[in-house]
């Protein structure tokens, strides 16, 4: 890496790195530890901006030099990206960064509409039933991110399932 880019765009891409590196791999741990911290502190949303920041630097110090676009923008774009073995397709997983963030505030979402329809005393089961209609169809659908970037090609989701999206080109 040295020989191909500057020293400063080295350096702060190498920090932005380790600031992601760090950030991910405390909010994977812990989602393994134990799942309530994850959601009770800030670990989803550190690794979310250190992820949003390695992508800024690198953009801002990578994204005009074709010479290092393939070798070293790419895989922080494509990082968590899964393609398929004809290249056709890629699914992008329920551990992806910017998911881990919306998978968080969906289930803060769930939380305050479950005390909500618990705690009110107006609640009809006809509205509850439609209340809760929509909520299914607010959590069926997963909305970052919407388009990604796999060999200097633009994928659109086009299916969810369970926290994973199908991609194509």
């Amino acid at each position: 890496i040295s020989r191909t880019i500057e020293p400063e765009a080295r350096d702060a891409i190498s920090d932005a790195m380790a600031s992601f590196r760090t950030a991910f791999g405390a909010a994977v741990s812990a989602i393994v530890k134990d799942p309530k911290a994850v959601y009770a502190g800030s670990l989803i949303e550190d690794q979310a901006a250190a992820f949003g920041e390695l992508c800024r630097v690198a953009r801002e110090k990578l994204g005009n030099r074709t010479t290092v676009r393939e070798t070293l923008l790419r895989p922080i774009v494509e990082f968590g990206l899964l393609p398929s073995s004809n290249g056709q397709a890629l699914i992008v997983p329920a551990w992806h960064p910017l998911r881990l963030l919306e998978r968080k505030a969906k289930a803060r979402d769930l939380a305050e509409f479950i005390r909500l329809a618990i705690g009110s005393q107006n609640t009809s089961v006809d509205g509850l039933e439609r209340a809760t209609d929509v909520q299914r169809s607010i959590f069926a659908e997963w909305f970052f991110p919407k388009v990604v970037s796999y060999g200097l090609t633009p994928f659109a989701m086009v299916e969810d399932c369970a926290g994973y999206s199908l991609a194509v080109p």
